[in-house]
């Protein structure tokens, strides 16, 4: 989804589905996410659905897989301030059993992204031993490169369940950031 859209996945199911990026190095390219890869949209919306067994895989870890799940990225410089912050909801909704051999297992949130989980469970998800098994929140260059980098994610969660990944041992993890995530 590319797009400064409105989108909404409801009731819905996006299972089974994967990436597989070349044994060796590509400049310029990565293999975002075994779901689904969002680029500056207004805000997404995954209500009542189920998002599982997705990967993401590469020959060897040098992070051109992103996400086995969800890869969102906000970086355009122009979109870094909170009122232009991507607002992903995921409500009465379960992320599980996502791979990837990169960098996290179920979900990655580049820059300016306002994460709200409602009701829902993200669990059993896996990555690489150095990488994160459901959650990366993580900032950066803005895109295209201007004289300051991404502001952090922000993140809130309301009966919700991040549980039980594998990988690097974190559920929730911080990256490439030196400001925290506002959590």
């Amino acid at each position: 989804v590319i797009s400064r859209a409105d989108v909404t996945i409801s009731n819905s199911r996006i299972v089974g589905n994967g990436v597989d990026a070349p044994g060796s190095f590509v400049t310029d390219k990565s293999y975002r996410a075994g779901a689904f890869y969002g680029y500056g949209s207004k805000s997404i919306t995954i209500r009542n659905s189920e998002i599982s067994n997705n990967t993401a895989t590469s020959a060897v870890v040098n992070g051109q897989t992103r996400s086995g799940a969800i890869d969102l990225v906000h970086d355009y410089p122009d979109w870094q301030t909170p009122e232009l912050a991507m607002k992903f909801k995921v409500i009465n909704s379960t992320v599980s059993g996502n791979t990837a051999t990169d960098t996290v297992g179920a979900m990655r949130l580049y820059g300016n992204v306002a994460f709200e989980l409602f009701n829902s469970t993200i669990s059993n998800n896996a990555s690489a031993s150095n990488s994160n098994g459901s959650v990366v929140f993580q900032t950066g260059e803005t895109y295209p490169v201007s004289g300051s980098n991404t502001i952090a994610p922000t993140f809130s969660a309301v009966s919700s369940i991040i549980a039980n990944s594998s990988g690097g041992g974190v559920d929730v993890g911080i990256r490439d950031t030196s400001t925290m995530p506002t959590l």
